[in-house]
């Protein structure tokens, strides 16, 4: 009998260690998972971090880049309407020239009128270079301007990503919470 018993006893052993080893082995495996949950969700969060502080600099950049641009096109204004007066002077010259013709010889007269219509062309041609600046400045300042919208919308869904994370992860470890307990109270 009792010869039975340790051949019994013998071969149900490994059958009880495999039982208390595979309740054991659940447990590590929920753990396991929970862990690589918690370092996953950590990783997602400093690389939204990371997104937020990319945008932000990239947003005050582009808004620095806007600015000089704005400032750019302030000057190259200014020009222009300093321009367009002194080709109207020169305008004004040019007709004061052509109606006092009469009391200069011809020859004279006609090299005053030609170097005055030359000095026209070429300031009209300055304020023109002046206006296309301007406006390909325009073109950048829009641009930019779509650019920084674009960046605040996408740091506006990044903030309100990673608000939704710190919820789930806060809801997660309440009901950790609540099953510790609930584990501690059927315990007792």
């Amino acid at each position: 009998m009792k010869f039975l018993s340790i051949i019994v006893l013998l071969l149900a052993t490994p059958f009880i260690t495999t039982a208390q080893f595979s309740g054991a082995q659940r447990q590590m495996n929920a753990a396991n998972q929970m862990n690589r949950q918690q370092n996953q969700m950590f990783m997602q969060m400093q690389q939204q971090q990371r997104l937020l502080i990319n945008n932000r600099n990239g947003s005050e950049t582009i808004e620095s880049k806007l600015a000089k641009e704005n400032k750019k096109i302030a000057k190259l204004q200014e020009k222009s309407q300093l321009q367009e007066a002194n080709l109207a002077i020169q305008n004004q010259e040019l007709a004061d020239l052509k109606n006092n013709g009469k009391t200069l010889s011809e020859k004279t007269n006609k090299k005053m009128v030609n170097n005055a219509e030359k000095k026209i062309e070429k300031s009209q041609d300055q304020l023109n270079k002046i206006n296309e600046n301007i406006d390909s400045r325009n073109l950048k300042v829009a641009a930019y301007t779509k650019q920084v919208e674009q960046l605040n919308l996408e740091k506006e869904e990044l903030e309100k990503k990673q608000q939704a994370e710190k919820k789930l992860k806060k809801d997660e470890k309440e009901k950790k919470i609540e099953i510790k307990k609930n584990k501690k109270s059927s315990q007792n």
